[in-house]
């Protein structure tokens, strides 16, 4: 469920660290979740960014314009992603990088 992507959540994951090889991040299925907005961005809009109805949590995967072309806004999606924490611009937001979106 999106609303359990929060930081105290996030704090349990990070007592698992270090992730890589022998310790994977931990992966998670959201089942049925309604794409809100697809945007593409960066330079080249080689970027995918998934925003989702009545979640603040976005979801993104870097160069994956090819990948995830077809997903639209209003398509309803089990979404494979791993929980992140994003400081980019020094903003601390908490993210889901996409590793599989099933139709």
């Amino acid at each position: 469920v999106l609303n359990e992507v929060k930081f105290t959540t996030w704090n349990i994951i990070e007592r698992f660290a270090p992730f890589g090889v022998g310790n994977p991040k931990p992966t998670f299925l959201f089942e049925k979740v309604l794409i809100a907005d697809v945007r593409m961005f960066g330079k080249e809009r080689a970027h995918t960014e998934l925003s989702f109805a009545g979640s603040s949590v976005k979801a993104i995967s870097f160069f994956s314009e090819e990948k995830y072309k077809n997903i639209m806004k209003g398509d309803v999606v089990n979404l494979v992603a791993t929980m992140e924490l994003n400081t980019f611009r020094g903003r601390r937001e908490l993210r889901l990088r996409i590793v599989d979106v099933i139709h």
